[in-house]
């Protein structure tokens, strides 16, 4: 199967685009880090697999509909 028949493919079944899908896993990583206040939102962005910070809060927060540090402060009142 070639690159985009699987593309065509996988969005018949998800009904989201493979690059979605794999933004909304990196994004759930990015959550489980944020946890931890001691890892700075650049670093986190870094090992969920985004290249620079503006992308990631962008999907960050296209996902979360808030932004990481927003995400960050709720974690830590509940």
């Amino acid at each position: 199967m070639n690159p985009n028949a699987f593309c065509r493919f996988f969005k018949s079944r998800t009904q989201k685009s493979l690059t979605q899908f794999i933004n909304e896993i990196r994004i759930g990583h990015a959550c489980k880090l944020l946890n931890n206040r001691d890892i700075p939102i650049t670093k986190i962005a870094s090992d969920s697999g985004f290249n620079n910070v503006s992308n990631f809060n962008r999907f960050f927060k296209l996902v979360k509909k808030t932004s990481p540090r927003q995400y960050r402060k709720d974690l830590q009142l509940n």
